[in-house]
């Protein structure tokens, strides 16, 4: 396209003073808003508003700024760009929501599982506790089944029996151990407890297992290594002759 001088020529498409790669409108008396690539076919020639006269072009509007780059393209495409900005924004808006919404359940469950931890650290020093008690309570209770100082076991305390024999007699208070119990001849084992076990036990049998307060059984001529009672409650028993 040859040049033309915007004041001497018709309205119509030209080279747009402040940027070469637009085409910019002229309507024969002063510049429009109107722009155009120099790529694309141009338009045809719009009328003039007004009878035309010999005026000099205003320099060109500014194109620079933000108010220059929407003049410089078509409202629509403004309009849709920004309105995609908006949705974008607004859906990086609601998943930065949504995973801060997600981060509480994690770290109320990493609270639950500490808490977890901690009540199971409590039980198994609750039961080492338990054990120790246990194991001072049966010392405790040997200790007392022996005689003074000498470290000896006390001898069962012998009684007339109807039989004519000597009666073994025995009590306490929960767990007991006696060594070894002779019984020179078969007898009858009488017990009493007031609380809601009581066993006795040796080493070759287990002669008593009951939840009773009284009974008896029969123990034969020999002797019973590993005599001991576990009981809950006080508890008595006489080894009478038959």
């Amino acid at each position: 396209m040859s040049e033309h001088t915007p004041e001497e020529s018709h309205a119509g498409w030209y080279p747009d003073p402040g940027d070469p790669a637009l085409r910019r409108y002229w309507d024969g008396s002063a510049w429009t808003a109107h722009t155009a690539l120099t790529q694309a076919a141009q338009p045809t020639a719009l009328q003039p508003d007004g009878p035309r006269g010999p005026k000099r072009a205003p320099p060109p509007p500014s194109d620079r700024g933000f108010f220059g780059w929407v003049s410089r393209r078509p409202r629509p495409a403004f309009w849709a760009t920004l309105a995609a900005a908006l949705i974008v924004g607004m859906g990086v808006g609601a998943a930065a929501v949504q995973e801060d919404g997600a981060q509480k359940p994690r770290n109320d469950s990493g609270a639950l599982t500490e808490a977890n931890e901690e009540l199971s650290d409590a039980r198994a020093g609750r039961k080492a506790a338990e054990k120790k008690l246990s194991k001072a309570r049966d010392a405790l209770e040997a200790t007392e089944g022996q005689a003074g100082s000498t470290g000896k076991r006390r001898a069962p305390r012998p009684m007339a029996s109807s039989s004519g024999g000597a009666v073994q007699s025995f009590s306490g208070n929960g767990g007991k151990s006696f060594g070894t119990i002779s019984i020179p001849t078969d007898s009858v084992l009488e017990w009493t407890n007031d609380g809601d076990v009581f066993q006795v036990f040796s080493s070759d049998e287990v002669p008593v297992n009951s939840r009773g307060k009284r009974g008896d059984t029969v123990l034969f001529k020999g002797k019973y290594r590993k005599f001991q009672v576990n009981a809950v409650g006080n508890w008595t028993i006489e080894i009478r002759p038959r």
